[in-house]
């Protein structure tokens, strides 16, 4: 006997609009047909047909064995079913159907994953996907096949963005739910879409989407899944996008603005200590200009100003800047990028916090906001209790190195600044800027912008973990510490204590952007638990611009 439901994909649209509209025109390779019908008094519209792409590159390989003239054209069948409920309009895909769909500017972002963590057991999750903030930009797909907690996923309290969920789902209130005396679970996974099974009748169809939604728009449940949804991508077409690239806009053009600083485009992250110059290639009309890194967001400021307001985003969109490691523009590192990824950006409306980071958005709840900040301010409260000599910057390229080689002297430590470990994982690492006598790694930065902090991040991270799991950097700075200190300070097995040294400003959680707060706390997060954080304040006097 045939059950009376089949699992297919959902999607929900915002309503408004002729069924028509959302859908995409198809292109060379769909061979489809529209169909506008009405059940049970519902407008609905239905295209169905089949994708045509080229043959497999396999079947040349069998052409040459067999010098037979095969045709093996791909055919995928398809169909996409809207169903027009007024406030929302629904889609039901099947097969390549949801390529037909406009989901980057329609869909309503995350109706899927609001469902899966309300109905999930969060006990017994089977597979999630995982994409990491920070620097790695990492991309992890995990499956427990008999399904795991949340915990056993390694998801990242901060700085970590969870998507696509799959595992059993209490499904009571659904047909699949109601037509069983006894198992009322299934397997669901969830993200933009819903993979779940609805009734074959379009009257239980209907009723299976209405539940669907009460379950999405019903407060999200205090357990270990509440989390998944605090950070979230915002895609192309989410309705806030305009107001926020005008609020990025008028930020940039005004002088007083706070609220954007220069960043570092992920895919330089890691060679961010190495950065020293930039060629602006093409921004807002002007030539190219070959500036210093620390120079390049009032440079923006100063290009985009003679620019009328609703040109700007397009232009730092489009904008081309190349890196270098020198400060004559001969060596670069990698290719060139935009000149939205250079700068990072917050702003809060209603509640939630947005941000743009690396030329991507994402939203971020307040009061997640509210819980990070707390916690970073007691992060913070842990201080390094040694007394750091004045820092009188004075603007050079060398500022930074001469200023650690007078803290060590102070300190009765040795300078490490600008000495690279070379390791099978890392073949240019800089353990610390300053080594002291009590084995503890300190890290030293002024914090003139976001990105600064995040190379001091980084560099500790990268630092602490060469310590842990490479014997060669152990050698290689017990063999530095041997040659500087002549064996007054040798180590002893990986130091337990790290220093992040600021000045510029003082370690206050306010005064930290939001994304900077969430690397802070997954880095602290994330050291062995016998490697103790300390903070210290820097004094500082004014650091004046570069001649």
């Amino acid at each position: 006997m045939a059950s009376n439901d089949r699992e297919v994909s959902v999607y929900r649209l915002q309503g408004g609009l002729s069924l028509a509209e959302y859908l995409l025109e198809p292109d060379d390779q769909v061979r489809s047909s529209d169909q506008e019908l009405e059940q049970d008094g519902v407008s609905c519209l239905i295209r169905y047909g089949h994708l045509e792409t080229h043959e497999p590159q396999w079947v040349s390989h069998a052409r040459d064995l067999t010098g037979l003239s095969l045709s093996l054209p791909r055919m995928s069948p398809f169909a996409v079913l809207l169903i027009d409920e007024g406030k929302w309009v629904y889609a039901l895909t099947w097969g390549d159907g949801y390529l037909m769909l406009d989901r980057e500017t329609r869909a309503d972002p995350g109706f899927g994953l609001a469902f899966a963590i309300r109905r999930l057991d969060e006990f017994h999750i089977g597979a999630m996907t995982l994409h990491s903030l920070d620097s790695s930009a990492r991309t992890a797909q995990i499956s427990y096949p008999g399904g795991a907690d949340v915990g056993k996923y390694g998801v990242a309290r901060f700085g970590e963005i969870v998507g696509r969920l799959r595992g059993s789902a209490d499904l009571s209130d659904l047909t699949y739910g109601k037509s069983r005396k006894t198992k009322k679970d299934r397997i669901i996974s969830g993200l933009d879409s819903l993979r779940v099974p609805v009734a074959r009748q379009f009257d239980g169809m209907r009723s299976d989407l209405d539940a669907i939604s009460r379950v999405v728009d019903s407060p999200t449940p205090d357990n270990s899944l509440r989390s998944v949804t605090a950070v979230r991508p915002i895609k192309s077409g989410h309705p806030m996008l305009p107001k926020l690239q005008t609020a990025l806009v008028r930020s940039l053009k005004s002088k007083a603005s706070k609220s954007v600083a220069q960043g570092t485009p992920l895919e330089l992250a890691e060679s961010s200590d190495e950065l020293m110059s930039v060629k602006v290639l093409r921004l807002a009309g002007s030539g190219p200009m070959l500036i210093k890194v620390d120079e390049l967001l009032e440079e923006i400021k100063g290009r985009i100003g003679r620019l009328d307001e609703h040109d700007v985003y397009d232009s730092l969109r489009t904008g081309s800047i190349q890196a270098y490691s020198d400060s004559t523009g001969t060596e670069k590192v990698r290719g060139t990028t935009s000149a939205l990824k250079w700068l990072y950006f917050e702003k809060t409306i209603g509640n939630h916090r947005y941000i743009l980071r690396s030329g991507s958005w994402y939203q971020i709840g307040e009061n997640y906001v509210d819980q990070i900040r707390d916690e970073v301010s007691r992060l913070l409260e842990n201080k390094y209790d040694v007394e750091f000599p004045l820092w009188n910057g004075s603007g050079q390229d060398s500022d930074e190195n001469s200023y650690n080689k007078l803290a060590a002297e102070r300190l009765g430590a040795v300078c490490l600044d600008a000495k690279f470990a070379k390791t099978t994982q890392n073949p240019k690492i800089e353990l610390c800027d300053i080594y002291t006598s009590s084995h503890e790694l300190v890290h030293v930065k002024w914090l003139g912008s976001a990105s600064s902090l995040s190379h001091l991040i980084a560099q500790a991270e990268a630092s602490i973990s060469a310590l842990t799991y490479e014997p060669a950097a152990m050698e290689w700075l017990t063999s530095q510490l041997n040659q500087s200190s002549k064996g007054r300070i040798i180590p002893k097995g990986v130091p337990s204590t790290v220093v992040l040294a600021c000045g510029g400003r003082k370690w206050k959680a306010r005064d930290l952007f939001a994304m900077s707060q969430i690397n802070l706390l997954r880095f602290a997060n994330a050291l062995p638990p016998n490697v103790d954080l300390k903070f210290a304040d820097i004094p500082y006097g004014p650091k004046p611009k570069a001649k």
